[in-house]
């Protein structure tokens, strides 16, 4: 269940090493709090990064001193419940904060793979 998440990380993390940089010290906001953006988290913060924003339908959450990651699992995995009301968060504009963005989920009319060369 971990392996969509953390290879976003891993593709995030060679992309920015191509630039000379890394998610170390990074902030990072994701976009979606489901299966996929808790194990994005959850190997951003192993990587030095800290998530300090995630989403759901409901809204979004944010702590500058970074999210809570185990409350965050407990909520959505545990409890499956929406992140608004949980006082361990605050609330704010998702997009509003300099950091490293990754999207969860993509569009569905987003067909980026046809972007995509072909090689033979």
């Amino acid at each position: 269940k971990e392996a969509t998440g953390y290879g976003l990380c891993y593709f995030t993390q060679a992309m920015l090493e191509d630039h000379g940089s890394s998610l170390q010290g990074k902030r990072v906001v994701i976009s979606g709090s489901g299966n996929v953006a808790i194990y994005a988290a959850e190997k951003c913060t192993q990587l030095g990064a800290t998530v300090v924003a995630m989403s759901d339908s409901n809204g979004y959450v944010y702590d500058e001193n970074g999210i809570d990651l185990a409350k965050m699992k407990e909520i959505k995995e545990i409890r499956r419940e929406r992140c608004q009301g949980h006082s361990i968060m605050k609330a704010a504009k998702i997009f509003g904060h300099a950091c490293v963005i990754l999207p969860f989920p993509a569009p569905p009319k987003m067909n980026w793979m046809n972007k995509l060369p072909r090689y033979s």
